[in-house]
């Protein structure tokens, strides 16, 4: 019985981390028409939400401002969550420039601090027109992004469009290899279905699709979409559309924003469960191999170590085993060795750990829905 464990376990960490990758890496997707024709262009708000960006506001604004869609078919909402700095005064100062004033642009300036998610309700419930886009106030947007989105938006069978994540500036190269990987994984995975969430950076939507989030939601942009993915529609992974983050985090903001995301997994691997359904195979297939194993690989590999370090007592071969993990997590952790493969084994086992806290914070009831800003 301890055999079989240390080996199914085993076999879902490797099939996770090696298996999965290179079967959506050797799947080459069809490149489906994407017309670059005039259409009649839809009215499309695009919301923001907003905590204490004073400092990213301004930027965030006449970026909007630039992009290239007529300007009576493009709305900005800016959803301000109880802010206590300057971002709401400093969005209507920079709403009164000359450089944004052909921008439709309002301001809800909730005095409470009640959470993203609360905030995007109240800004959803208040738009008018089908399509909403959604975006973080740090990320400036490639100036064709809304084009490009409502081009896919002509087909009515597509309920959701994203696009990719990129730094404006990254001094970490694991973190540059970590989201390479992971631009890689959804690409692969919109060929077989749909891509597993969206970059909360940016992507859009129908508003007739969407419900509500409860207020205990922590990944807005993976539940939001996958629900509407759930429904029988299509979502769209476009790599031309673009958004770069601007802000640049320290290792302590990373850190609190992986434990967040873990927790978020841990609650979207029990809240979508739907998306097992074999009746969609691909997207059963993607979400199972992805987002749900992701959400348990941590106890998965902590409990590799324990049940083949207890097996090491009496089998040679778990000797060895256990000792070969022992040796690796001794290098990994070697803060002189800064080789690229070292440093992005290192982000992973780092990742792993922050996936732990996270999961555990979230079943043990200590992370909440609520929102703050990572550096707060």
């Amino acid at each position: 019985m301890l055999d079989l464990s240390i080996l199914i376990l085993s076999a879902l960490a490797l099939y996770h981390h090696g298996v999965f990758p290179l079967i959506l890496k050797m799947v080459r997707p069809q490149k489906s028409p994407f017309e670059r024709k005039e259409i009649d262009w839809p009215k499309i708000t695009l919301i923001v939400p907003v905590y204490n960006e004073e400092n990213t506001i301004a930027e965030k604004i006449i970026n909007t401002a630039c992009l290239d869609y007529p300007a009576d078919k493009l709305k900005l909402l800016i959803a301000c969550d109880g802010c206590t700095d300057q971002s709401v005064e400093t969005a209507r100062h920079t709403l009164d420039m000359a450089e944004a004033a052909n921008l439709n642009a309002n301001i809800l300036d909730f005095k409470e601090n009640r959470g993203k998610v609360a905030a995007l309700n109240d800004a959803i419930a208040q738009t008018n027109g089908d399509l909403i886009a959604l975006s973080d106030c740090s990320s400036i947007l490639s100036l064709d992004a809304i084009k490009r989105m409502a081009r896919h938006f002509d087909d009515p069978h597509i309920g959701v469009v994203g696009g990719t994540y990129q730094f404006a500036q990254c001094g970490d190269p694991a973190e540059q290899n970590y989201w390479t990987y992971q631009r890689a994984i959804k690409k692969g995975e919109a060929h077989f279905g749909a891509p597993m969430g969206m970059h909360g950076a940016f992507y859009g939507f129908r508003k007739s699709l969407s419900r509500p989030l409860a207020a205990y939601i922590i990944n807005d942009d993976f539940i939001l979409p996958m629900k509407i993915v759930a429904q029988g529609y299509r979502a769209i992974y476009d790599e031309k559309i673009c958004a770069v983050e601007t802000e640049q985090t320290t290792e302590q903001m990373n850190w609190k924003r992986r434990v967040r995301i873990s927790a978020g997994n841990v609650q979207q691997a029990l809240l979508c469960a739907d998306l097992l359904n074999p009746k969609s195979p691909g997207i059963a297939f993607c979400f199972f191999s992805g987002k749900f194993l992701r959400a348990w690989m941590p106890f998965i590999l902590l409990s590799v170590f324990l049940l083949s370090g207890f097996a090491a007592l009496e089998h040679t071969f778990y000797l060895a085993f256990f000792s070969l993990q022992l040796t690796g997590l001794g290098v990994i952790s070697l803060p002189i060795l800064k080789s690229k493969l070292i440093l992005t084994l290192r982000y992973i086992i780092v990742g792993h750990l922050a996936g732990l806290v996270g999961a555990l914070k979230y079943l043990l009831g200590l992370e909440k829905g609520a929102w703050k800003r990572a550096c707060s």
